[in-house]
């Protein structure tokens, strides 16, 4: 049995402000057959139910997860932490607390996208 904070719909925007992204990722998400709306509300909206919320959180964690890497500030090595690492350790917009696997120092590590992370590394060895 379903409890009402479950039952409920939520709407795009609804969904966007619990996961802490901007509607459009939203959008881009639903377009893309990763949100199975419930329904589709008026306007277009998608509303769907609060499981689906949670597994959209999930999922852009998994997302943004697969896209960045990080530099070691001390070996300039670049990598991708473990999933749990990157959910769990402290971090800001741009730097996030790991250990490095190439050198094993633990430290702020700045983070690059995938596309920018060669160049990123190229830059800082110089």
């Amino acid at each position: 049995m379903l409890n009402e904070e479950e039952e409920k719909l939520f709407t795009t925007g609804e969904i966007a402000e619990k996961c802490g992204v901007s509607v459009r990722t939203v959008q881009y998400y639903d377009e893309k057959g990763l949100v199975r709306p419930a329904e589709h509300a008026p306007k277009g909206q998608t509303s769907v139910r609060w499981c689906f919320v949670v597994m959209i959180c999930s999922e852009l964690v998994r997302a943004y997860h697969q896209d960045s890497r990080y530099v070691c500030p001390r070996c300039h090595a670049v990598f991708q932490p473990p999933l749990k690492s990157f959910f769990t350790l402290a971090h800001t917009p741009k730097a996030r607390k790991l250990t490095c696997p190439s050198c094993g120092e633990k430290g702020w590590c700045a983070e690059v996208s995938v596309d920018r992370s060669d160049a990123a590394a190229s830059r800082i060895a110089r």
